[in-house]
């Protein structure tokens, strides 16, 4: 660290807001609102308990996935349990598309690009004994390339299309993030802020990415030639028993973490 550290630019402070709900992205409402005019680059932390405090890590190409929450609505005929031929079943058609998007991750996309499929939320029928005509599912859809997104999306809909087919009708929706995709120069910053006072050993430079999503990606694309990075900072302690995966309940972080994230930031704009 610097005896006496001044600005070598001008900073601007965001504070991300609803940055939980792919529903309303509250970074793009920031850029739609101005907060990244005139910004050259920009930078953001995310902690992470279960790496040790005093380490980073990062990378120069995508640090968080495509990411979209998915709504799925399928409308049947209600008939009685006892004469079944005589509706459609809204939750088997719902599950044969959860089924066949499990298939379409094994067999479609490549086992070289991670892609995650996942329905965390099913609710349909009113009563035991009969044949339920509606089904609301909701989950989500990941993956770590532009292409496998697209396969997953346009796989989706083609099995949701064949139930309109089977004589059902259908609604689906969208909301996401796109990926974050650090700058290769925007990562060396920060490695070279980290370095100033971590040893090499705490600074991964070529971290895996997290399968999670990130709305700072809208900060990164909105920046001038998106020079932006996302790293990790580690907020864990074995010896303080504290580790943590993200969004444990409860969770748990070493106050140590924030001098160590707040250091770095001000390298960045010192150096």
């Amino acid at each position: 660290m610097h005896d006496t550290q001044e600005l070598k630019r001008n900073v601007r402070f965001i504070f991300q807001m609803a940055e939980e709900d792919m529903r309303v992205p509250g970074a793009d409402k920031m850029v739609e609102l101005g907060c990244m005019e005139g910004v050259d680059e920009v930078y953001a932390l995310h902690n992470d308990a279960s790496m040790e405090t005093g380490t980073i890590r990062l990378n120069s190409r995508v640090m968080s996935s495509w990411g979209s929450a998915w709504t799925l609505e399928v409308r049947g005929i209600s008939a009685h349990g006892s004469t079944p031929h005589k509706g459609l079943d809204a939750i088997r058609e719902t599950a044969r598309i959860i089924e066949d998007m499990d298939y379409i991750v094994a067999k479609q996309t490549s086992p070289f690009s991670p892609a995650v499929f996942g329905c965390g939320m099913i609710n349909g029928g009113t009563i035991p004994n009969a044949v339920a005509d509606y089904v609301q599912a909701r989950g989500t859809i990941r993956a770590m390339d532009a292409e496998t997104d697209l396969i997953l999306k346009d796989s989706f809909g083609g099995l949701v299309a064949q139930s309109e087919l089977r004589g059902f009708k259908t609604t689906m929706d969208y909301v996401g993030y796109p990926a974050v995709e650090n700058h290769p120069e925007a990562a060396a910053r920060v490695a070279g802020a980290a370095n100033v006072f971590l040893p090499q050993e705490s600074v991964d430079i070529q971290g895996a990415p997290m399968t999670g999503s990130e709305d700072f990606s809208y900060m990164v694309h909105a920046s001038r030639n998106k020079m932006g990075a996302l790293f990790f900072l580690g907020s864990g302690s074995d010896a303080k028993g504290i580790r943590n995966y993200l969004h444990a309940n409860p969770y748990y972080l070493d106050d140590e973490c924030v001098l160590v994230g707040a250091q770095i930031f001000i390298n960045l704009v010192t150096r």
